[in-house]
């Protein structure tokens, strides 16, 4: 059962692929789905990016939502 407390150690985990996001505490859940956010935000603004500067969980919610475009057209 997760802490309810948010950890720096989880949250680079679920970043890094260590660890699920459903494994860690909802403070750290947020501060992991912050980070996609700011870091998507940044790929749309850029709109020039490599895939592998990114953390695994981003690169891993990137390739589903572009297989799920992709499957949609």
């Amino acid at each position: 059962m997760p802490s309810k407390m948010y950890s720096t150690r989880d949250y680079e985990d679920v970043l890094e692929g260590r660890l699920f996001l459903v494994d860690v505490s909802q403070a750290t859940r947020d501060h992991v789905v912050q980070t996609i956010r700011k870091k998507a935000s940044e790929i749309a603004s850029q709109r020039r990016w490599n895939a592998n500067d990114f953390p695994w969980y981003l690169r891993k919610e990137l390739q589903q939502a572009i297989d799920n475009i992709l499957d949609n057209m």
